[in-house]
């Protein structure tokens, strides 16, 4: 069946899947091809896509998922790859670690770290905003 991840960024994802599950207000669900018409609420959580056996990971929040005519689209307030999830919980370590630091550390350092962390996250964004375009 063809599917797409469509969020207010962009397009995250369209192709051929095998099988996709998620999160939804109704409980997790697996969609397989040829399944009925759907319409549910997302909700937050791990949408897994199954293609070619492989398995892609994608943190989702709100939106919706329809199925209809072969086709799967979810539609969400937020969603990020497992790529994306891991350098943004690397960047959360960093930042608390730098808060700890103020603690104890001259604000020269602690400036230092914050700009670097500050860096990071702009490129984080820049580069998920290039990807759905």
């Amino acid at each position: 069946m063809e599917m797409e991840i469509v969020t207010p960024q962009g397009s995250l994802l369209r192709g051929r899947v095998d099988m996709v599950e998620f999160p939804s207000e109704a409980g997790d669900l697996g969609i397989y091809p040829g399944h009925v018409p759907l319409l549910v609420d997302l909700a937050a959580g791990s949408l897994r896509v199954h293609r070619g056996g492989q398995e892609e990971l994608f943190a989702v929040a709100g939106g919706y998922v329809q199925v209809y005519g072969g086709m799967l689209r979810v539609v969400a307030t937020f969603a990020i790859t497992d790529e994306e999830a891991a350098a943004v919980d690397e960047a959360c370590q960093r930042a608390k670690t730098a808060l700890e630091m103020a603690q104890t550390e001259p604000p020269a350092k602690i400036a230092g770290e914050l700009e670097t962390l500050k860096a990071e996250l702009l490129f984080l964004s820049e580069h998920k905003a290039r990807r759905r375009k």
